[in-house]
């Protein structure tokens, strides 16, 4: 399998963005508006995080349709230092025979991540055209191929799992149910026209006790395609039917338009149906992510959406850090390891953080690195005991408008006891926002409320700027982007990272238009 066929018209089109010609450039958009960098965060020299820390994974789905070469990936999988891993199970692709199963395959995959310290987590899914019947299109890869169609088709779907589960218990120890059963492509109902919750449940119903006598240390996932917003009545809808009390774990994936739109508000109205119905389930976001580039006709999610890499970059920061600084999400997993074929052959998926072909790294493939060493390696807890807001410095220099002062995203932690405030504009990630500089107004807990050694981390470029009061003044002055910037005391840098020489060089000024209000 290659992913070469039609891969390279992005490329032909100057999509690649040369990584450290971009951090240069951004280097000196901060530095035109006053902020220079005095060092820089390496991590070549810090000590590898403990196994079993951090909640952060990564897409390495539709390898059961060999639509991607893991292989290839998995020097870029070790530099990430991800935990976890969600693969799927291929049904159709491990019983060609009836009652003969090869997982050959997938055994290389399993044993190549635990190889490599990644926790796999196995998708059992999808239909096996074996047990298709009547006139319902057979697809080789079995998708669209509901089990529950026929009493053969349950008989047998069930006698995979637990072979399945069997084979990888002592590898794999969390098994999740299906992909995406409110996706008709993924989980069509009885004609076309059934109450897929129901079906669904019903399919749970039935694997569940399998898993459990088979594996009983093992955690159960059920999954939906949505869980937010409007698609919050189907996971309320499984609530009701009494999905809780099966499974260990309620995995959702939600692709939104920007990533804020799943907000305080809504992660509350959202989490409390777990409260009432299913108190002691956990929650993961199972895939989130965004395309760098679109082939034309692509039907991928967000797929009417202008991408490019640095759009991905910014929306892979502000998702991420908004999920790692929520407590209540157990994993968030990142949508996906590496660009690949679309199920139908005709598109690519360029969701990856590793090109296709090469797998060279994306922008985004160092900003997730940075976020997992630094947010995620279990030394960063999210803490809400204190604050951090942006005020405006406008009347000493830019005249900014005054949606940039009260639409700042802050998400707080604590690292190594010491604060650190994740922050970024709302604007759209679509447009590239010119620095701003403004001055924060927050609340650090300590008595006296001050400073003791302020810097500016950089989680893209890996910059740091540090800070200090200027005269007369009361707050500090910090810059402002629409991508991630982190505010902390120097220590919280410490005792993992050492400093290294900044992003250096001179570049022409780039010209940056101040993107709308989103």
């Amino acid at each position: 399998m290659t992913i070469s066929k039609n891969y390279g018209t992005a490329l032909a089109q100057n999509q690649r963005v040369d990584f450290n010609q971009w951090c240069r450039e951004e280097t000196h958009r901060l530095e035109m508006i006053g902020f220079h960098a005095d060092a820089a965060v390496d991590f070549s020299g810090a000590a590898p995080t403990p196994p079993g820390r951090g909640r952060l994974g990564i897409g390495m789905e539709c390898l059961d349709r060999d639509l991607w070469e893991y292989r290839p990936a998995l020097p870029g999988l070790i530099e990430l230092g991800i935990r976890f891993a969600r693969l799927q199970s291929g049904w159709a692709k491990t019983e060609k025979t009836p009652g003969v199963y090869d997982f050959v395959w997938l055994d290389e995959q399993v044993d190549a991540l635990l190889a490599a310290g990644v926790e796999p987590w196995l998708s059992l899914s999808y239909g096996n055209p074996l047990y298709v019947e009547g006139a319902q299109e057979r697809r080789a890869d079995g998708l669209a191929h509901n089990p529950l169609h026929s009493p053969r088709g349950l008989r047998g779907w069930c006698a995979y799992v637990q072979a399945a589960v069997e084979h990888f218990r002592d590898r794999i120890h969390c098994f999740e149910i299906w992909n995406e059963p409110d996706v008709s492509i993924f989980f069509p109902t009885a004609g076309g026209e059934g109450d897929w919750c129901r079906q669904y449940y019903d399919l749970v119903r039935h694997t569940v006790p399998i898993i459990r006598e088979t594996a009983p240390a093992a955690q159960i996932v059920v999954v939906t395609g949505g869980g937010t917003g409007a698609n919050a009545r189907g996971c309320a809808r499984l609530l009701e039917l009494g999905i809780g009390a099966l499974a260990d774990v309620y995995a959702f994936h939600a692709y939104s338009y920007t990533p804020e739109r799943f907000d305080a508000l809504s992660r509350n109205a959202f989490y409390n149906l777990f409260r009432r119905r299913a108190p002691g389930m956990k929650i993961w976001r199972g895939e989130a992510g965004i395309a760098s580039y679109h082939d034309e006709g692509t039907q991928e999610a967000l797929c009417d959406y202008p991408v490019n890499e640095t759009i991905q970059l910014r929306w892979i920061g502000r998702h991420l850090i908004r999920d790692l600084g929520d407590p209540v999400l157990g994993l968030t997993s990142c949508f996906h390891l590496s660009d690949f074929l679309h199920f139908s052959g005709s598109c690519h998926y360029y969701f990856g953080m590793l090109r296709g072909g090469d797998c060279s790294r994306k922008p985004a493939f160092y900003l997730l690195q940075f976020l997992k060493r630094f947010l995620d390696d279990g030394a960063a807890v999210p803490d809400s005991s204190f604050y951090m807001e942006c005020g405006d410095v406008t009347r000493w220099t830019h005249r900014l408008p005054e949606s940039l002062l009260f639409d700042v995203e802050v998400v707080p932690f604590r690292r190594n006891d010491a604060p650190v405030f994740a922050y970024w504009h709302r604007t759209s990630v679509r447009k590239e926002m010119a620095p701003a500089q403004v001055w924060e107004n927050s609340f650090t807990g300590v008595s006296d409320g001050r400073w003791l050694q302020p810097v500016v981390v950089d989680p893209c470029t890996r910059n740091v700027y540090s800070l200090s009061l200027r005269e007369g003044e009361e707050r500090l002055r910090i810059p402002l982007l629409n991508r991630p910037l982190l505010l902390m005391e120097a220590e919280a840098l410490e005792p993992y990272l050492r400093l290294a020489p900044p992003v250096q060089g001179r570049m022409l000024r780039a010209e940056a238009v101040q993107a709308d209000h989103e």
